[in-house]
């Protein structure tokens, strides 16, 4: 935590600041709902968005023969009987595809989209290169009900993005509906972008149509059904505003899961939102980033982590733009809050605890399906595997009297809930428990005597994890204590916490205090330095200047641990990642003014001059040490204009 001390008499005079923003919109779980509804065609279809959000051709053509009308060439779907509220998914991937369709599927579509009784007189179709559908240039006449439901809609959803729409929104009410599917099939809306009769130039469309097919208006759905259709469609003419005819492309999590949320935000829960949660609670290691509707699940997870989900919404679709789905992913604003309770809330009250539960609108009462437990016992294993922007539960029962080992590939966020309470799963990985009421000590004459392992307790638990966006893998392992005291221990690997530091810094700056963070060291040398519960630093430079610095979030490292002998030696950095970290600087004296407040320090690595070296924390660098069962002591010699150490106790 050395260069980071220069930051403050580098910058004293520079005030910056960072707005926050407001609390998400209040989710509250409602009422008992129907148990899930059979999988119809078209919900297998949507099965078929790929890992990294993308829909084939052939899924396109066929879910557009479902939705809105046969396309020549396109896959057969059985069953594909139902009722689907939105049919715009189906409109969008097909026209995602439009260049790479035939003169006659081109022809379909167009035919299929286009209403004669409400085109322009004089529009003629553009070439195959692009569908250039017609812009409706009013109401239909028989719209006029439904009219003032989707100005409201419309304004509701302005007051909450902050943006008003730039593009006309029409209500085309179909003549037909869909005369020509005799299956059952009923999708009730579905919008697409419109050019007018003008050219096809790929810029943003000059209105949005809102078809309306005749089941809308059957008594089967309510005033209340019909006005949170129209804020799901609605929500897709804001996204083309924004986004032009690249929201043709976004991956479905976000196309269609944005408009579910914002749907049930404003309107509330109904029945066909609560089909869309039972696919989200169901445990099947899907990505995120496959999901569409479902994905209301992560945006509901997402506000009760505290993000402000509305202010996230056009930052996110931007992003995706430049940087695929990770930048939407980056854009999203998850906290530790959110990785941490992400996995566990899937369970929606299946453990006890708020941790382990989901609140939304429209969420089912239960979770649907369960895998099996595994019912654990020395010598066996269990495996989390959580996909990329995914999470995986698996529950278990732990024996009595065991050691239990967490090893990781990736870096894992979640919690082991067990029947004495919830146990984060870094702080599981850098050392074993055992399942023994208070903990367990290795017997003297072992090779790991006077060894102690903390306890957690036996019986059923459940693991859930996520590796946030990128894969991760728990493996729980259990052994006899006998087996685990074979073992000699090694000193780096564990919990540590720090007691204080003492450092000197060039110019005769001196700095004391910080006790209270947490670092993590892995056997592999993974290791984090969590800074959320560290007490203030206090230092203090010459001609009076003094105060203090606090630092929030963790960093992360990849270090070189000696492979021998770890009581006494060197550490090295081989990588460190600060992009999880903010600093608060506040100066005391010669004046009174918080001049940082949460500055990210990636940020302000580019804002200082070269003079200031931006390390973070005491694994910075290569770093002196001596280790002991029960000390850590991290020594900076003077390199980079810094000396002193950092003292930590060891926690687990």
């Amino acid at each position: 935590m050395h260069a980071l001390r220069l930051l403050a008499l580098t910058v004293a005079a520079v005030l910056l600041g960072t707005g926050c923003a407001g609390p998400p919109d209040p989710a509250t779980s409602e009422g008992p709902a129907p148990a899930p509804a059979a999988e119809s065609g078209f919900d297998r279809l949507l099965h078929q968005v790929r890992q990294d959000g993308t829909v084939e051709r052939a899924t396109a053509l066929a879910a557009f023969s479902v939705a809105i009308g046969p396309v020549p060439g396109a896959p057969a779907v059985s069953d594909a009987t139902g009722v689907r509220p939105s049919g715009t998914a189906a409109v969008w991937w097909t026209l995602a595809h439009w260049r790479e369709l035939d003169a006659e599927q081109q022809g379909a579509v167009r035919g299929a989209l286009l209403d004669r009784h409400t085109a322009p007189a004089a529009f003629v179709a553009a070439g195959s290169g692009d569908p250039d559908l017609p812009c409706a240039t009013a109401d239909s006449p028989d719209s006029g009900r439904l009219r003032p439901v989707l100005d409201a809609a419309v304004s509701d959803i302005a007051r909450r993005l902050g943006r008003s729409l730039r593009i006309p929104v029409h209500l085309a009410m179909n003549r037909g509906q869909r005369e020509n599917h005799p299956d059952g099939s009923l999708t009730v809306m579905y919008t697409y972008p419109c050019r007018g009769g003008g050219p096809a130039d790929g810029t943003r469309p000059t209105g949005c149509t809102i078809h309306v097919n005749p089941h809308a208006l059957d008594a089967g759905f309510s005033d209340a059904d019909r006005s949170a259709f129209l804020v799901h469609e609605a929500m897709h003419c804001y996204v083309l505003d924004l986004l032009g005819p690249a929201a043709e492309d976004l991956a479905p999590w976000l196309q269609e899961g944005i408009p579910m949320w914002v749907q049930v935000a404003l309107r509330g829960g109904d029945a066909k939102a609560t089909e869309k949660w039972y696919r989200y609670l169901r445990p099947d290691r899907r990505s995120l980033f496959a999901r569409s509707y479902d994905a209301i699940g992560f945006y509901a997870q997402l506000a009760g982590s505290g993000v402000d989900v509305w202010s996230r919404i056009d930052p996110m679709l931007r992003a995706f733009g430049t940087g695929g789905n990770a930048g939407a992913w980056r854009a999203c604003g998850a906290r530790a809050a959110f990785l941490r309770g992400w996995a566990p809330g899937t369970l929606h009250g299946r453990r006890p605890g708020a941790a382990w539960d989901i609140t939304g609108y429209g969420i089912p009462p239960t979770r649907p399906g369960q895998v099996t437990t595994a019912r654990l016992a020395p010598g066996d294993t269990a495996r989390a595997q959580a996909p990329a922007a995914g999470v995986d539960v698996v529950p278990m029962i732990l024996p009595p009297d065991a050691v239990v080992t967490l090893t990781a590939v990736g870096r894992p966020e979640g919690l082991l809930g067990s029947t004495d309470g919830d146990h984060p799963v870094p702080d599981l990985l850098a050392t074993p428990v055992c399942t023994t009421t208070g903990g367990c000590s290795c017997p003297e004459g072992s090779p790991a005597a006077g060894v102690r392992l903390p306890g957690v307790a036996a019986g059923p638990a459940d693991l859930a994890i996520t590796g946030g966006l990128a894969k991760a893998t728990v493996t729980v392992t259990v052994t006899t204590l006998a087996e685990r005291c074979a073992r000699p221990p090694r000193c780096l690997p564990g919990t540590w916490t720090t007691t204080g530091s003492r450092l000197t810094l060039v110019g005769g700056v001196v700095e004391t205090g910080g006790a209270g963070a947490v670092l993590r060291i892995d056997a592999d040398g993974t290791a984090a330095l969590r800074f959320d519960a560290m007490r203030p630093v206090t230092f203090r430079a010459r001609q009076g200047l003094a105060g203090t610095l606090r630092y929030d979030g963790t960093a992360r490292y990849r270090l070189k641990l000696p492979t021998t002998d770890d009581s006494t030696g060197t550490i090295g950095a081989e990588a460190v990642d600060l992009d999880g970290v903010k600093v608060t600087v506040r100066i005391t004296s010669p004046f009174d003014d918080t001049v940082l407040d949460h500055e990210p320090l990636a940020r302000l690595a580019d804002s200082v001059g070269s003079g200031v070296r931006l390390g973070g924390s005491p694994l910075g660098s290569g770093q002196g040490f001596t280790c002991t069962s029960s000390e850590l002591t991290l020594v900076a010699d003077g390199a980079g204009g810094v000396s002193g150490t950092w003292s930590f106790r060891r926690s687990s």
